[in-house]
């Protein structure tokens, strides 16, 4: 009775609300509210016209309001809450310009294409219309795995045949036409916008390692040019299947083993000196000569305590900096460091972007189970972390796993939560809370716009350690510093085709804590529309005034543990 339910509502009429989207079908699962989608219902966010000049679109999701729900307003000439302790205040100046937003989206990986592959074809069309149609994200980037990952069926590369350092054997694998380029090419079909693909190997052929395996091990010498060349062919062949990437990165967290002192089970070294002269010497070169010549690069695709170091390393040589783009960062140790990092490396180096390249949940660093369906908790440490980073130069943002099944997987290493998690068995998948808190910023802020200055009536003050909590990194180091860890399973024909391998075993993790505060984004479109983002943690409504110097003053109360965007048409 359900969705008859939710549809007779949609054709109601109620002051103030546009019921132009089908409304989330909502389920109370163990942790939270998800929305259901199956062959025949799945909520949708349309894509509205502009507004005239004074009004506004307001969208909100909540602990206690799933999906989205929209309203709308009109800007008041008065200020309300000017020195009012109970009112915050964010001014917004959309002359004040910052960096440009490319893009927000997730990542195509075999097991996201596996639990796609499980949905009967007309939920897998609600599923595609979700993420990256006009009615539904409208994801505009996505990192894909080059070969396999940790989120695979098995271990595998594209040349596994010793010692073909002329790459005669290289060949796509059956996980790309099974799982990763199909589910591209449909969502290349919905985007309105188009998909800014980012490139990225977890592991060479083990032949080019020294670990003969697909363990941490560095590239060997005379292999680094067959390394550049597997990237090439990997972009060729993509190509010919009509995919073009927008970047490569280096490779997935080349440095954190060292910082941990544990190697992975799947995984490529390397130090910013040998990383560079692969750069100069193979790859950046390669790339010219190629076909693909526009293709960036992208280094590090690690923790962005690391990203000044090596920035400063590869700008000492002058023929391997000019080939470089950017840097590649992960969310995981931003619970332990300052985002004021992220505003260090911009001043150092104010012509390279930031992108952050993986974000996902994990039971080590953030506790619980694998998989905890409608879990508020992690849907606002996405939308924490989201706001702060894009208010600190970050350009592209993307989450790992477009889906995965209820299990976390299928999976090589450690399960995981997603924004979807699909069930096989009926047919359906669900929404998480963490899909809405990525569509917040995926659907009100197109690719081309550009961050405004924001000014709070908050001292929220720096994101210090103390602010956030459990020192997580601390715990991630000591956990792994102390556990036993398995031996090398050797030779990969010795290793499971499909089994995931043994991970040390932790004491459980305390939840990671928000800090309780009110943050806000701004940012002017490349539609002419204009955004403003409001999250609210704390555990009580809040009065809000946001001040445009050029329209006026939108003033509101925001619910408990809600996040709150703003779209409107300053120029209309």
């Amino acid at each position: 009775m359900l969705y008859p339910l939710l549809l007779l509502l949609f054709f109601f009429q109620v002051p103030g609300l546009i019921c132009q989207d089908l409304p989330c079908a909502a389920r109370q699962m163990e942790f939270g509210s998800v929305c259901v989608c199956n062959s025949t219902y799945c909520d949708t966010v349309a894509r509205l016209p502009p507004l005239p000049r004074g009004s506004y679109y307001h969208y909100t999701t909540g602990q206690d309001s799933p999906g989205f729900t929209q309203t709308n307003g009109t800007f008041l000439a008065e200020t309300y809450g000017k020195g009012d302790n109970n009112t915050v205040v964010f001014t917004v100046n959309r002359t004040v310009l910052h960096q440009e937003i490319l893009g927000i989206g997730g990542s195509f990986t075999d097991s996201a294409g596996m639990a796609f592959n499980s949905l009967p074809i007309a939920t897998q069309d609600k599923f595609i219309e979700s993420y990256f149609s006009r009615n539904g994200l409208e994801y505009s980037a996505a990192r894909v795995t080059i070969g396999n990952s940790d989120f695979s069926p098995r271990y595998y590369t594209y040349d596994d045949v010793p010692g073909d350092d002329e790459l005669l054997h290289f060949s796509l694998a059956d996980e790309d036409y099974l799982y990763k380029i199909p589910l591209m090419q449909k969502a290349l079909n919905a985007s309105p916008n188009g998909i800014l693909f980012v490139g990225c190997s977890f592991t060479s052929p083990s032949w080019m390692k020294t670990s003969n395996s697909p363990r941490s091990g560095y590239i060997l010498s005379r292999y680094l040019h067959s390394w550049a060349k597997y990237h090439i062919k990997f972009l060729d062949a993509y190509s010919a299947n009509g995919i073009k990437f927008w970047g490569l990165t280096g490779g997935n967290e080349v440095q954190f083993p060292f910082a941990i002192q544990n190697s992975f089970s799947i995984g490529t070294l390397a130090l910013p000196a040998d990383h560079r002269l692969w750069l100069r010497d193979h790859l950046g070169p390669l790339l010219q000569e190629s076909n693909h010549s526009d293709v960036k690069f992208v280094l590090l695709d690690d923790m962005r305590e690391f990203a000044t170091y090596w920035m400063k390393r590869f700008a000492m040589e002058p023929q391997a900096y000019k080939h470089v783009k950017g840097v590649g960062l992960h969310w995981y140790w931003d619970w332990e460091s300052p985002v004021q990092l992220n505003d260090d490396f911009h001043q150092s180096f104010p012509d390279q972007l930031i992108l952050y390249t993986e974000s996902s949940i994990n039971t080590i660093l953030f506790g619980g189970q694998a998989v905890e369906l409608g879990s508020w908790h992690r849907g606002a440490l996405y939308m924490y972390n989201i706001v702060q980073n894009l208010n600190h130069w970050t350009s592209l943002y993307l989450d790992w796993n477009l889906a995965l099944d209820t299990s976390g997987g299928p999976f090589l290493q450690l399960a995981i939560d997603a924004a979807i998690i699909v069930n096989e068995t009926s047919g359906e998948f669900y929404k998480n809370p963490m899909f809405y808190a990525l569509g917040h910023f995926s659907k009100f802020i197109p690719p081309g716009s550009r961050r405004v200055d924001v000014q709070s009536s908050l001292n929220n003050g720096s994101d210090s350690r103390e602010q956030l909590g459990e020192k997580a990194a601390s715990l991630l180091l000591q956990r792994f510093s102390q556990s036993t860890v398995a031996a090398d399973p050797g030779r990969q024909e010795d290793l499971p085709a499909a089994t995931p391998t043994t991970l040390p075993t932790f004491p459980p993790t305390p939840e990671l804590k928000l800090p309780k505060t009110v943050i806000c984004l701004a940012t002017a479109n490349s539609d002419n529309s204009s955004t403003v983002v409001v999250f609210n943690s704390k555990d009580e409504a809040v009065n809000v005034t946001v001040v445009d110097v050029l329209v006026g003053n939108i003033s509101t109360t925001v619910a408990a543990q809600s996040i709150n965007t703003f779209i409107y048409w300053p120029n209309n």
